[in-house]
């Protein structure tokens, strides 16, 4: 996980209670498809509901 990856992920730790942080013990960050044109596509569609 890189450093901006890591800031994300704490600034949504950061919005969780104490006993929702602690259902969460492990993570991994991953990108979707080989490039970065298709990965944005397919990410757009993750926040528009469609994927």
């Amino acid at each position: 996980m890189n450093e901006i990856q890591r800031a994300y992920l704490d600034r949504y730790l950061d919005s969780l209670s104490e006993q929702e942080r602690a259902r969460y013990t492990t993570f991994s960050a991953d990108y979707f498809c080989a490039d970065e044109s298709n990965a944005n596509l397919c990410a757009e569609l993750v926040r528009q509901g469609k994927k």
